[in-house]
């Protein structure tokens, strides 16, 4: 039997992801009890039935809370109890993080995987998204690994909802004056929390990618997305430069870094990894090699590198 590619589309009612929807789901969902209805998601979480269903949507894309709406076990880490490394998001950390564990996965918005993944503009407009999204699913479409499409208005809304995610929203002032924008603060677009990551830019001619160093992008967050890739890839022994800058999933693709910051992360590896990955150059050859795959060995390090990214443990 052939099966289809789980892809997902809408599910945000529209609204960007923000600040303290994360601890707000997590808190929910340790209180939740079986005979709890939607209206009392409203009341505990303060806010109305369409943004309900969209905090339980980011919640779930973002790893906050797992297919059965229950907290996941990173969630408890940077979320959860008196130890939680950062309850309220306020750590650009965090926010990586999240942006990672969505961006990684077809399966949680599928649009937003393809803008990361594999759409290769740098300097884009909605409607060079939309074009090449549609393009892109419609040979998944013919190959016969979707089953349907998604409507245009339901794609429309998806890579709007994301660039309002991401970046500020630039508005015309009118026919007076065409080559000047303004940004729109309005609380639902100051509030969205991928903002913060500064990770898509804008301007008049549309939207970019911010391709480069990261300030803060810290060096122990990057070896934790480093490892997450490597476990969910083939997970061989060596790794090029080419897998890790340009593959779907990659770090260099999700995070959105350029060679030569990509090359600056990689060379801190060995120290920050116990010795387990180490940057080589030989004979041409830029790879990763790792020392130690043992899987257990792999967590406790991917934990060890979270605590040390907050608590410089």
């Amino acid at each position: 039997m052939l099966e289809f590619l789980k892809f997902a589309f809408a599910g945000h009612q529209t609204f960007p992801l923000r600040q303290l929807w994360p601890y707000k789901a997590f808190n929910y969902a340790l209180n939740i009890k079986d005979n709890d209805s939607i209206r009392d998601a409203m009341l505990y979480m303060g806010v109305g039935s369409n943004m309900v269903d969209a905090v339980r949507f980011w919640a779930k894309a973002c790893g906050i809370l797992d297919e059965h709406e229950k907290p996941t076990s990173f969630a408890e880490l940077i979320l959860g109890g008196d130890d939680a490394l950062d309850q309220f998001c306020e750590d650009p950390s965090t926010i990586w993080l999240l942006h990672w564990n969505i961006a990684k996965d077809y399966s949680k918005l599928t649009p937003l995987w393809f803008i990361f993944n594999i759409f290769n503009k740098i300097q884009f407009t909605k409607e060079d998204i939309e074009n090449d999204l549609n393009q892109y699913l419609n040979k998944l479409l013919t190959s016969g690994k979707i089953k349907k499409l998604p409507s245009a208005m339901t794609l429309r809304r998806d890579v709007d909802t994301i660039l309002r995610s991401y970046a500020p929203k630039l508005n015309d002032t009118g026919r007076l004056n065409k080559n000047k924008i303004k940004v729109d603060y309005s609380e639902e677009a100051s509030d969205a929390l991928f903002r913060e990551i500064n990770i898509i830019g804008n301007n008049a001619k549309g939207y970019f990618f911010n391709r480069g160093e990261h300030l803060s992008l810290k060096t122990e967050i990057f070896a934790y997305c480093y490892l997450d890739f490597w476990k969910n890839s083939d997970s061989a022994i060596t790794v090029d430069l080419n897998k890790i800058a340009y593959e779907a999933g990659s770090p260099g693709r999700i995070l959105k870094l350029d060679e030569i910051a990509l090359e600056n992360y990689l060379l801190q590896l060995e120290d920050i990894s116990d010795g387990c990955l180490k940057w080589t150059e030989q004979t041409g050859l830029r790879q990763v090699v790792c020392k130690n795959n043992d899987p257990e060995f792999i967590n406790n390090l991917q934990q060890h590198l979270l605590m040390k990214a907050y608590k410089g443990i």
